[in-house]
């Protein structure tokens, strides 16, 4: 059974959806853990979804209808730590090989002929590692919001664009991202969507719930 934010989702989303543009909830089993994952469609052509930070499936409620209506069985899983996936407790648990080896784990799973990996964020972070490091065959791979790897790497040499990622340095300190991020029912996370969306109306509260 999904969590109850799961189901304030469907309940936002799902009602005007029916036949292949239905999107249904599973729990899959993959690198030894266990994924909730959004589906919708069918076939044996994966459409792999990765969200980014700090969302969860719900990010691709508007392409997922649209990948199926393409022929393609769309999966849009919770990364590990978000959502209604399994939360490992060590810092260790989250590197980088790990998360590489989740999506693997989840392609393998799927026993799908043929993937097309899609990312945002993070979650295009972890795609783009990856595609590069061929952990496993892809036939497209669609990159939205992160540019390629080699281009960041000769960027980062300024402190300008070091200073961009402030954030990523505050989230190695032990408890205190997770106390400023958790204060007032989260309320600072959905603060910083509508500050950085170009129309802050795409996140009403009950999206942001």
């Amino acid at each position: 059974m999904p969590s109850a934010a799961t189901a304030q989702a469907l309940a936002h989303n799902g009602r005007r959806m029916s036949g292949v543009d239905e999107i249904a909830h599973d729990y899959v089993s993959a690198n030894g853990l266990r994924f909730h994952v959004a589906t919708c469609g069918v076939g044996d052509r994966l459409a792999l979804c990765l969200h980014g930070f700090p969302e969860c499936w719900f990010s691709w409620r508007y392409q997922m209808p649209l990948l199926a209506r393409l022929g393609y069985r769309v999966w849009a899983p919770d990364l590990r730590g978000y959502g209604d996936s399994e939360r490992p407790p060590h810092m260790r648990d989250y590197a980088i090989e790990r998360l590489l080896d989740d999506v693997g784990g989840l392609i393998d799973a799927s026993r799908a002929r043929s993937t097309l990996l899609l990312a945002h964020d993070w979650g295009a972070v972890i795609a783009w590692l990856f595609a590069t490091r061929r952990v496993r065959p892809l036939d497209r791979l669609v990159i939205m919001n992160v540019p390629h790897p080699a281009l960041v790497d000769r960027k980062l040499v300024s402190w300008r664009q070091l200073l961009r990622f402030w954030y990523v340095l505050i989230f190695q300190i032990p408890w205190l991202p997770e106390k400023l991020l958790g204060a007032q029912h989260c309320r600072r996370i959905g603060e910083v969507f509508r500050s950085s969306a170009v129309d802050a109306s795409r996140f009403p509260d009950d999206v942001l719930l």
